[in-house]
C-alpha cells in the first residue's frame, strides 16, 4: 500500500469500528421495562405512539412518531412487560389507506 493510501485507510476502518460499537451500544440501552422504554422515547426524542399491532405469538409491535423531526421507532413489547426498540429512522410520512370498494356479497350489507 502505498502510504497516502494507508493514511487514509487505517482511520477509515478505526471509525467504521467505532460506529458499528456506538450502534451495538445504542440497541443495548433500548431494551427494559415497556414504561421505561416509553418514557425514554416521548422524553428525549418527543416521540409519541401512533400505532401499534398484535403478532401471533403474543408480541406487541408499537409504533412512534415525532411529526416535527419525522423520526420514528419501532417497538417490540412482550407479553410479561419487557420491550426493545428493535428499528429507527427518520422520514415517517403518514398515508391514508385506500380502501377497496365494496363488492356484492360483502358482510357490511
Amino acid at each position: 500500500m502505498t502510504t497516502f493510501i494507508k493514511i487514509l485507510f487505517i482511520p477509515l476502518v478505526g471509525l467504521m469500528l467505532f460506529l458499528q460499537a456506538l450502534e451495538a451500544k445504542m440497541y443495548s440501552e433500548t431494551c427494559g421495562e415497556a414504561k421505561c422504554v416509553e418514557k425514554l422515547l416521548m422524553d428525549r426524542y418527543r416521540e409519541v405512539p401512533v400505532g401499534m399491532g398484535l403478532r401471533n405469538d403474543g408480541t406487541l409491535i408499537r409504533i412512534f412518531e415525532n411529526k416535527i423531526t419525522t423520526k420514528w421507532s419501532i417497538v417490540q413489547q412482550t407479553p410479561e412487560g419487557s420491550a426493545c426498540i428493535i428499528m429507527y429512522g427518520q422520514g415517517w410520512i403518514e398515508t391514508i389507506p385506500i380502501l377497496p370498494e365494496a363488492s356484492h356479497g360483502d358482510r357490511n350489507e
